[in-house]
């Protein structure tokens, strides 16, 4: 396994961070993360639209979509090789 994704929630920051680490040295991955519906309610996030921020690239455009994509689809993100990425929910 060279894929790793982790949600992280801090309720007294209302702060919510998604890790997605590609540990392949070779290949970048193409992927969608899924957050479960129990997940969503853990974070606290409502509404029908969320975003994801990238903290280790400022500037970088926000990932979208709505929560339903999220818990179905997924989230579609890129990750080069033996990179992560750090996305604040938001």
């Amino acid at each position: 396994h060279r894929m790793y994704a982790y949600l992280r929630h801090n309720r007294q920051a209302r702060s919510t961070v998604l890790a997605v680490c590609n540990l392949d040295p070779d290949y970048a991955t193409h992927t969608c993360i899924h957050i479960p519906e129990n997940a969503i309610e853990w974070a606290a996030k409502k509404g029908p639209h969320c975003r994801f921020i990238n903290l280790l690239q400022p500037g970088t455009p926000a990932l979208e979509c709505t929560l339903q994509e999220l818990a179905g689809t997924g989230l579609p993100v890129t990750v080069p090789a033996g990179d992560a990425l750090l996305l604040e929910w938001i």
